[in-house]
């Protein structure tokens, strides 16, 4: 689970991989955030109790309510509704949906076991939302019967880190930039240990490479937390970042194939469709995602798209890896080689496109 990394071995070497790169600058961004601390909660019924676990956002006070269980559609006042909705885009609708219908809580029995957001940033359920596993949930009452659900959450503070990597370059100007996140809820094999590793790898492509613009690579810590890392970077930067490229899940696991590519309208000068295309990666649009679905990105682009930075990402999201079942086995390969060689060419087109026409800034006036 996310914590504070400087308690976590995997930090050390990601410290060390990096800094291992020559004549880079590798500085620690540190700021204050929160783990998770004794999040518990379980469903009881006729004797039967089953554990579960609270999702990010819907932080529950310790106690328990009690309501009829009901199976999937809109909710009935005060019923605890069960959807098998587990990865994250399916189901922030229909929480939403539950929430307005005054459901006494929600219980999630898709693929997303243990840990996962249940809504976007800065949303807040207000009624308890547990994850079940797929075994766990087949163990549930009928429909009807009266469940009584508890759920307890309490929160630590901690100090989050990001690791900042800027290569050799001009003192000044635009950044052309790329990320992933370090922080996990399981193994975090795909989400994100892959990303951090093709960022790694595309920093040290870049450094090979003649460059005309800034460079900058980072790794994020608290990305499962809402994406603390790159908010509280943001809030405090005074640069310019032209490009933001966002490795979150960046290829498919094994024996999956579907891969997103997703960019503004502001990034298709660099982050070109027809690239991602070509690459095997259906393109999405943030502008659609977030001005005609009113939804967001659930991926550190997010708060650089807010704040009107070019944005796109590589994401996968059938690969339903949030949780314990995120292990190294996951990872293909071949996938890998060819989401790094599509992000290389976006950090190629991004440097090769910005000239000296100002930048806008990172955060606005």
């Amino acid at each position: 689970m996310p914590g504070s990394p400087g308690r976590q071995p995997a930090w050390v070497e990601l410290r060390r991989a990096f800094s291992a790169l020559p004549g880079c600058r590798l500085h620690e961004e540190r700021f204050p955030t929160w783990r998770p601390d004794q999040m518990h909660g379980d469903i009881s019924f006729g004797g039967v109790v089953m554990a579960a676990r609270p999702l990010v956002g819907a932080e529950p006070a310790e106690g328990s309510i009690s309501g009829p269980l009901q199976r999937g559609g809109r909710a009935r006042a005060g019923a605890v509704l069960v959807l098998a909705a587990g990865g994250f885009r399916h189901r922030v609708p229909l929480i939403r949906q539950a929430i307005a219908d005054q459901a006494a809580a929600v219980l999630i029995t898709g693929p997303a076991e243990g840990g996962g957001l249940a809504l976007p940033p800065g949303e807040r359920a207000g009624i308890p939302v547990l994850s079940l596993g797929a075994e766990s949930a087949r163990l549930l009452p009928a429909a009807g019967t009266v469940v009584q659900v508890r759920a307890g959450w309490s929160v630590a503070a901690a100090e989050g880190c990001n690791l900042i990597l800027d290569l050799p370059g001009p003192p000044d100007g635009p950044l052309v930039a790329a990320g992933a996140h370090a922080d996990a809820w399981g193994p975090g094999a795909l989400d994100d240990a892959s990303g951090v590793l093709l960022l790694r790898r595309l920093a040290a492509r870049a450094l090979q490479r003649p460059r005309r613009h800034r460079h900058r690579f980072i790794v994020w810590d608290a990305e499962e937390l809402g994406m603390g890392g790159a908010e509280s970077h943001l809030a405090g930067c005074t640069e310019r970042y032209r490009s933001y490229l966002d490795l979150d899940q960046p290829a498919p696991a094994r024996g999956r194939h579907l891969a997103c590519f997703a960019l503004s309208l502001r990034s298709l000068a660099w982050a070109a469709p027809w690239r991602a295309l070509a690459a095997g990666y259906l393109p999405l649009s943030l502008d659609l995602i977030y001005d005609v679905l009113g939804t967001r990105l659930p991926c550190d682009g997010d708060p650089f798209h807010r704040r009107g930075v070019a944005v796109a990402a590589l994401l996968c999201p059938d690969n339903r890896t949030h949780g314990r079942l995120d292990r190294p086995s996951l990872l293909d390969p071949r996938h890998l080689a060819r989401a790094e060689r599509l992000a290389d060419a976006c950090l190629r087109a991004a440097d090769g496109l910005y000239g000296s026409a100002p930048g806008r800034a990172s955060r606005r006036g």
